[in-house]
């Protein structure tokens, strides 16, 4: 994000076991993301594993893999941006073309709640 940008708290969890990345989230409410235009946003971002852009549980677009995903929401203040990411690890994870699926359950209920929690939607 460039100076103009403000990112207000968030919250971020990193569990390693043995050594090995089990569970990543990273939260993040962004007022003003200049640098940033969901518009341009039309491919996943590197290391999630069978990705592809999918239908988002709030206005916005959401990045989801057998492995990991990120979903940015258009928050109801014009100009804020809401994003969750997370990426798992591990012998549970279903590294396959369907393993996203349950992924994307996953956040289409969970982002809804923390997007709201974060003030970004009412």
């Amino acid at each position: 994000m460039n100076e103009d940008s403000e990112t207000l708290p968030g919250a971020f969890c990193n569990i390693v076991i043995d050594g090995k990345r089990i569970l990543f989230v990273e939260i993040h409410y962004v007022e003003n993301p200049r640098d940033l235009d969901l518009k341009d946003l039309n491919r996943p971002p590197e290391g999630f594993e069978n990705a592809a852009m999918r239908k988002p549980p709030l206005p916005g677009k959401a990045a989801v893999g057998s492995n990991g995903g990120v979903v940015w929401v258009k928050c109801d203040e014009p100009g804020a941006l809401f994003t969750l990411s997370m990426y798992f690890g591990g012998d549970e994870v279903e590294d396959s073309p369907e393993g996203y699926k349950k992924l994307q359950r996953f956040l289409d209920e969970f982002t809804p709640k923390v997007a709201k929690k974060y003030g970004c939607t009412k």
